[in-house]
């Protein structure tokens, strides 16, 4: 029983680290498209099957070396394919709701600035003036509002104790979606697409 609490303890350890891992990677090579994913996800499981190894050998020295970095190192694969699999559906869905936004960026404009946010998206939803296939692709443009957008102005809210944090509300306009869809198109890719 004890091992199998080590094995459990040891793969949420290796999961937490390579998600950390992959989230800085990705962030620092992700600009370089395909081949920067390809870089961050092989650096992720080298350093979770490097850490495995002397973890194995030197915290359980009665266990079997290789047996928990095969487990380190199938736990990174697999929070890495997963990864890879949501951002590349995410890359490839990226010109589609582009768009759509497009399209109907007068009725999403609703006050006429220019700009857009979830607010607007949130009462086109609402007006029941949309189809259902329309009203998803709300909704996912709804959710990619900050990742499309920027920051038009800030929310200070209210903790205890201070300091009180400051929020970001995004805005998007015509600009941010050209430019979402070239982000994304290098998106895609790694070493499971």
């Amino acid at each position: 029983m004890y091992e199998l609490v080590v094995l459990a303890s040891y793969s949420a350890g290796i999961l937490v680290l390579s998600a950390i891992t992959l989230g800085l990677f990705s962030e620092l090579y992700g600009k370089n498209g395909n081949s920067g994913f390809v870089a961050a996800e092989s650096i992720t499981l080298f350093i979770a099957t490097a850490v495995s190894v002397p973890f194995s050998f030197f915290v359980l020295k009665d266990a079997i070396i290789w047996e928990f970095a095969l487990v380190g190192f199938l736990n990174s694969a697999a929070l890495t394919y997963v990864v890879s699999y949501f951002r590349n559906k995410d890359a490839e869905a990226a010109p589609a709701i582009v768009e759509f936004a497009l399209a109907n960026f007068d009725k999403l404009d609703k006050n006429g600035d220019g700009n857009y946010v979830r607010g607007d998206i949130y009462a086109c939803i609402e007006s029941g003036k949309f189809s259902d296939a329309d009203v998803n692709m709300l909704y996912r443009l709804m959710y990619r509002t900050e990742s499309i957008g920027h920051v038009y102005d800030w929310m200070i809210v209210a903790s205890y104790p201070p300091p009180s944090p400051a929020i970001g509300l995004y805005a998007v306009n015509r600009k941010d979606l050209a430019a979402y869809k070239q982000r994304m198109s290098l998106r895609g890719g790694g070493l499971f697409h």
